[in-house]
């Protein structure tokens, strides 16, 4: 899957704090702990910086990791944040609530059609 660089993501507001150089995050899918470039990815997610900015972030961060790798590393990594219910891929400060708000749809969808 092929994320579109002009995405924000944006962390779901939640437990998190920062020891050192290790994140963690408290959420209802469990217990997560980020560091190194994970931790840097994290920071980023703050709904303002688009996915091509934060790869810019990594690219200064890790100049000897070629583009290719940050590329899909940056992509896998947020597709799994998001799954885990993390992060918000595209936030849009419009409408901050898109994806509860787009599953309680598909949810009521569901339950008139039975």
């Amino acid at each position: 899957m092929k994320i579109d660089k002009n995405f924000r993501p944006r962390r779901i507001p939640g437990l998190w704090k920062k020891e050192g150089s290790k994140i963690f995050v408290s959420s209802f899918n469990g217990e997560f702990e980020f560091e190194g470039v994970a931790s840097l990815i994290w920071e980023l997610c703050d709904g303002r910086k688009t996915i091509e900015e934060i790869e810019k972030n990594i690219e200064e961060n890790y100049p000897n990791v070629p583009k290719e790798t940050i590329e899909k590393d940056l992509e896998n990594f947020l597709l799994k944040m998001e799954k885990d219910d993390l992060l918000i891929l595209n936030y849009d400060p419009l409408f901050p609530h898109k994806k509860i708000y787009f599953l309680e749809m598909l949810k009521n969808n569901n339950e008139s059609k039975i």
